[in-house]
């Protein structure tokens, strides 16, 4: 997992509403997972989400249908996790860049422009409004896009955003394919050590014995 640096951000620039919100999130801490879906087979896909315990996908895909969609179709996907999982699963559009800034930025692969515009439109919807209905309850939320990589993918921004609002209780994460790998060569060490344990504790038993 790599976890983001918080961002600061001074007290003059929230307004009051989200000053409040700064109160009440401080009470209970939040942990914000991103994950895409591209370079992920389903199977994978769930057992990332299952590993780290997430709650509830919000998909905040601005096309979350189609043929290219595989199995993460909007439908779908809400269908698997929500009947077989018991995951919860939200589509929110407003955290989704516009059709033209979209398009733009896979035209002239200009991150830094295109991050510039879609925090002004976060700023412009006012998504923190909406930061209450995403929680509703649930401390373990993963934002959902397609890149593999979340360094130059809106679901980092979004992320980042929110922490913006309650810097001391928002953590990100962001899940990669890696963690899966990592998580598999834990188990099998795991299964190695097992019997060395268990010989060990049957030999200090006789031993005391």
């Amino acid at each position: 997992m790599v976890k983001t640096k918080q961002a600061s951000l001074e007290l003059s620039d929230l307004n009051e509403k989200n000053e409040d919100r700064l109160n009440i999130f401080s009470n209970n801490k939040i942990q914000i997972f991103t994950i895409g879906f591209t370079k992920k087979s389903l199977k994978e896909f769930i057992k990332l989400l299952k590993n780290n315990c997430v709650e509830k996908v919000v998909d905040i895909r601005l096309r979350p249908y189609g043929q290219l969609a595989g199995y993460s179709n909007k439908e779908d996907l809400r269908y698997v996790l929500e009947e077989y999982e018991k995951i919860k699963y939200q589509h929110e559009m407003i955290l989704a860049p516009t059709n033209d800034l979209f398009d733009n930025y896979r035209k002239d692969s200009d991150w830094t422009a295109y991050e510039k515009k879609f925090n002004e439109l976060l700023k412009e919807r006012k998504v923190e409004e909406l930061l209450n209905s995403i929680i509703n309850g649930f401390t373990r939320i993963c934002l959902l896009c397609s890149e593999d990589r979340s360094d130059k993918c809106h679901r980092r921004l979004v992320a980042e955003y929110f922490s913006r609002i309650a810097p001391y209780a928002v953590e990100i994460i962001h899940i990669t394919k890696d963690d899966l790998e990592k998580s598999i060569k834990i188990a099998k060490i795991d299964k190695i050590m097992k019997p060395v344990n268990v010989l060990a504790e049957s030999k200090e038993s006789y031993n005391s014995g």
